[in-house]
């Protein structure tokens, strides 16, 4: 593991920390406790989106130079700018900065296309920590009636004492911050009030929701960065296509015989598996809605297809630009498939 992905691996574990800490203040009623750690959520989370972006915009860079492109980068800073001097969550500015700077090689950007990035991202990150600060909770109670129960204090009518009821909360929202099951359940007659499977369920949901919602983003940073990339002149003319990378295991949604099969279905719902491997430009990718992901959980990534491997696969023209009529030879099946309105997932919004 190289010293990114270990400052990369630092920033998520941020990440989850201050979203189950929110939670978790949420269900006591903190209400600036809850205040607090959804900013220190959107800050977390603000960093690594912008990390992820570079690592793509890094990717198809690389693509390109591989090929021949000539590039220096410019204007980058030897020592950290002011403007992460802010304290902010344990993912502290100066390891963000060190991270950053990983990328003055890698992209020939200016430092301003940089922070612009920077901006970005954290209005992402802001649009999503708001978002999931109003309707997190909310949604979580809806799906479990044991949680609906501990925050409106409902428990106090099937015969629990106040105390016994706020005893209740607070195990509950140690489960949400810890992800464990906490010590004090099984004390104090809690347990005629709440099963372990209930609590489990919490925890569960509570972990579901919020790598749905970082996979999510990280992967919309990191493959809007790529098609934005490949997007420009002097990239295309290097890495002309992209081609769409959808995993192939059994939690792939179209697997055969994969986790998504229903009970009787002839197949698994979804597309992903058949989308693998379609080919088609930057603008193509982003006219038709279908930079990753796709859906929700969606593990889908964009890889550039360079100058030499698209001619190799005859998507190229003798003037070396992209032979329409060829590549929509090539992805026939899959064209269809979009066109059908089956890929991206139907409903699926970011």
């Amino acid at each position: 593991m190289t010293e990114f992905d270990r400052i990369y691996k630092r920033g998520m574990a941020d990440v989850a920390r201050w979203y189950r800490a929110a939670l978790a203040a949420q269900v006591r009623n903190e209400l600036e406790d809850a205040a607090e750690a959804w900013e220190r959520y959107e800050d977390a989370l603000g960093r690594v989106l912008t990390l992820s972006a570079m690592a793509g915009k890094a990717r198809a860079h690389a693509t390109a130079k591989a090929q021949g492109a000539d590039w220096k980068p410019q204007e980058w800073p030897d020592e950290m700018p002011d403007r992460f001097d802010a304290v902010g969550a344990s993912f502290e500015p100066g390891t963000f900065w060190e991270a950053l700077r990983v990328f003055k090689n890698r992209v020939p950007r200016s430092w301003w296309e940089v922070r612009r990035v920077r901006r970005q991202m954290m209005r992402l990150a802001r649009r999503v920590a708001q978002g999931e600060r109003g309707r997190a909770l909310r949604d979580l109670t809806k799906r479990l009636e044991a949680l609906q129960q501990v925050v409106d204090g409902s428990f106090r009518v099937k015969g629990a004492s106040r105390a016994q009821a706020e005893r209740l909360k607070s195990l509950i929202a140690e489960a949400i911050e810890t992800s464990g099951m906490p010590k004090g359940l099984k004390t104090g007659g809690l347990s005629r009030f709440i099963r372990r499977a209930q609590v489990e369920g919490i925890i569960g949901l509570t972990s579901s929701r919020m790598e749905t919602v970082y996979r999510t983003n990280m992967a919309s940073a990191y493959n809007e960065a790529t098609a934005n990339t490949m997007d420009s002149a002097a990239v295309a003319s290097w890495a002309p296509l992209l081609r769409l990378v959808e995993i192939h295991d059994s939690r792939t949604r179209g697997a055969p015989n994969g986790v998504y099969r229903g009970k009787g279905e002839s197949k698994n719902p979804g597309h992903h598996w058949e989308m693998d491997g379609y080919i088609a430009t930057a603008a193509d990718f982003k006219r038709q809605g279908l930079v990753p992901p796709n859906g929700f959980n969606c593990r889908g990534s964009l890889m550039p297809v360079s100058r030499d491997e698209a001619q190799s696969m005859g998507l190229l023209s003798r003037a070396g630009t992209v032979d329409r009529a060829a590549l929509a030879r090539y992805n026939a099946r899959r064209q269809q498939i979009i066109d059908r309105g089956l890929y991206p997932d139907p409903g699926f919004k970011r």
